[in-house]
């Protein structure tokens, strides 16, 4: 793989058909929320293990998958 972009975690959990759009949105909303009730900031993944919308493992193996890198095929996964 090569490192032309860094591919966030709800691009992979989309690109692996793990989580919809929709999921990754509502937990991008509620770590918002979060965040602005005062709340420190949580990663994404735990968000939506919280929500039920990923299990422990499918986290760790969106982590893991993004550790290795991404290619540009991360640009399309939810934002097109």
């Amino acid at each position: 793989m090569t490192m032309e972009r860094h591919c966030f975690f709800g691009d992979i959990a989309r690109l692996r058909g793990l989580a919809s759009a929709e999921q990754v949105l509502t937990a991008l909303n509620v770590q918002r929320s979060q965040v602005e009730s005062g709340l420190r900031r949580r990663f994404i993944g735990d968000v939506m293990v919280d929500l039920g919308l990923l299990t422990s493992p499918q986290r760790n193996e969106i982590l893991a998958a993004q550790s290795q890198g991404a290619t540009d095929s991360c640009a399309v996964a939810y934002r097109s």
